[in-house]
C-alpha cells in the first residue's frame, strides 16, 4: 500500500486483527472498560481511609480511568499504516528529534534539581511526605520536558 493512498486510510484507522474502524473503537472501549474496572477493584481494595461507599469509589475510579485506558488499548490495536494523516516514520520526523533532545535535556535538569533538593533536605533535616515528594518529582519531569521541547522548537522552527 502506498502512503499517499487515502482511500484505505481512516480517521481512527483499522485494527491489526481485522475489521473496520467501528470494530477497533468498540474493541478499544471494551478492553478499556475491563482495564478500568480492574483498576477500580484495586483502588477499592487498597483504600486506606475505608470509604463509606466502596461502590461510589469503584464508579468514580472506573469513569476516571476509562478514557486513558481505552486510548491506550486503541494505540495497541491500531494499524498505523491505515491512519489518515499519520507520519509514516515518526521517529525520523523533526518533531521526533525535538522530543528526543528535549527528553535528554529534561533528564539533566531533573537529575540536577533532585540531587540538589536531596542535599538541601538532608542538610536541613526537613521531613517531607513521600507522596508530596514523588508528585513534585513527576511535575518537575513533565514541566522540564515540556519546557525543553518548547525552547528547542522555538529555536529551530
Amino acid at each position: 500500500m502506498s502512503h499517499t493512498d487515502t482511500s484505505t486510510k481512516h480517521l481512527f484507522g483499522l485494527s491489526r486483527f481485522g475489521g473496520g474502524p467501528a470494530t477497533l473503537i468498540l474493541t478499544s472501549l471494551l478492553a478499556g472498560l475491563v482495564t478500568s474496572m480492574l483498576i477500580a477493584v484495586v483502588a477499592v481494595w487498597l483504600d486506606p481511609t475505608g470509604t463509606r461507599s466502596p461502590l461510589l469509589l469503584f464508579m468514580v475510579v472506573t469513569l476516571a480511568t476509562l478514557g486513558p485506558a481505552s486510548a491506550g488499548w486503541w494505540v495497541a490495536f491500531v494499524d498505523r499504516s491505515t491512519l489518515r494523516g499519520a507520519t509514516p516514520r515518526p521517529e525520523e520526523s523533526v518533531e521526533g528529534l525535538w522530543l528526543q533532545r528535549s527528553l535528554a535535556a529534561a533528564f539533566g535538569i531533573c537529575f540536577a534539581v533532585v540531587g540538589l533538593g536531596s542535599g538541601v533536605i538532608a542538610v536541613a533535616h526537613w521531613s517531607v511526605p513521600s507522596d508530596v515528594l514523588l508528585l513534585s518529582v513527576c511535575a518537575l519531569m513533565m514541566l522540564s520536558a515540556a519546557g525543553s521541547y518548547l525552547v528547542i522548537r522555538a529555536k529551530e522552527s
